[in-house]
């Protein structure tokens, strides 16, 4: 479905907009304007006129005006829930997509990024208004949503931690049913909190119906003592489970930073007092961590192990909003395979404390 075009196809792009921006202003303000279509209905499709003109701001005779035009180009088609992009639309829309990354100077921020945190690869996803947070993570979630896709194969075993930043990954899922019968999904984490849609279970069972594969369930809170933990693993069930968590190729989990995941954890106040006293600014798989990436404390966990994560091929993080920025950097000093997808905020503030 999705077409990898070469550099020089969006530097041509690039050449032509160029040319177009100093001789028919018009039409580069056209492109544009398609392209958010397009964006549009690649996210949320199949979507009727009148949607179209309510989320972009159209009135509904230029919003069919649009649509017909691209419909005449062989980009998008009709049918009775509404328009949906076609395979030469979604071509042409990842090519736009790329030429307007490059235009906004995401690409070249993303490749300082990963420099300056000494990680494989960084993702970056465009915040229109840092005021809404809830967009902004929507855009994340797609952003860490359009790369898995290509991480996520027949064979694979992926592990998923819980928490809202992993829900809106998944929700940008909720339109594209694959079928992947080889695939397991697994919790990397017992129960977090107290609300239900955002466990780990609930998150892998979603998934899974949506990718069409196996999965399996941990029916036990993160926070354990030894020994129970211990017990714990010598049941059958759990046994199994903790062996294929070992051969987990893909990880999708968020950063937390760590004053708010005491609290949700519910750590006592002695606890929180250690943890603030030690600078830790970041929680992953059980350990505090203060920015330098050094572990200032650890609590008993059931799931995956610090140990198991550095071993794994394809660990996303996905984090965003200036409250992570510490914890981000800390959790990217762990794992230099690390794919961290956050926002160009971040991103910024992240690159001005390395000058």
């Amino acid at each position: 479905m999705y077409s990898d075009h070469a550099p020089e196809d969006v530097m041509l792009l690039s050449d032509v907009a160029d040319m177009l921006r100093n001789t028919a202003p018009e039409m580069v303000e056209a492109l544009a304007s398609r392209y958010r279509i397009l964006t549009l209905l690649h996210d949320d499709q199949p979507i009727g006129r009148r949607n179209l003109s309510t989320q972009l701001g159209l009135t509904e005779r230029v919003a069919r005006k649009e649509a017909l035009i691209l419909k005449e180009q062989g980009l998008v088609d009709f049918s009775l829930e509404g328009m949906y992009l076609t395979k030469k639309g979604y071509e042409i829309y990842e090519l736009l997509k790329k030429y307007f990354q490059n235009r906004t100077g995401l690409k070249e921020m993303s490749q300082r990024l990963e420099k300056a945190l000494g990680i494989r690869k960084v993702i970056l996803s465009p915040v229109v208004n840092p005021e809404d947070q809830t967009a902004a993570q929507k855009e994340l979630g797609k952003a860490a949503a359009h790369y898995l896709k290509k991480l996520i194969h027949n064979d694979s075993i992926i592990g998923i931690t819980g928490g809202t930043t992993v829900q809106s990954v998944i929700d940008s899922f909720r339109h594209e049913k694959d079928h992947l019968p080889g695939a397991m999904i697994l919790p990397a984490r017992g129960g977090v909190g107290n609300r239900a849609e955002l466990q780990a279970n609930t998150l892998v069972e979603r998934f899974a119906n949506m990718l069409g594969c196996q999965y399996k369930l941990l029916f036990s809170p993160d926070i354990l003592s030894k020994d129970a933990i211990s017990s714990l693993k010598n049941e059958p069930e759990i046994k199994a489970l903790m062996a294929l968590i070992k051969n987990i190729t893909v990880l999708l989990f968020g950063i937390g930073d760590a004053m708010t995941m005491a609290t949700r954890r519910g750590l006592n106040q002695e606890e929180i007092g250690i943890i603030n006293s030690r600078d830790a600014v970041a929680e992953a798989f059980g350990h505090y961590f203060n920015r330098e990436g050094e572990i200032v404390y650890e609590i008993s966990t059931i799931g995956i192990s610090l140990e198991q994560f550095k071993t794994i091929e394809n660990p996303v993080a996905v984090a965003g909003g200036l409250g992570k920025k510490d914890a981000i950097v800390s959790i990217c000093k762990l794992h230099p395979g690390l794919i961290l997808v956050t926002d160009e905020v971040v991103a910024k503030a992240i690159l001005n404390d390395t000058k």
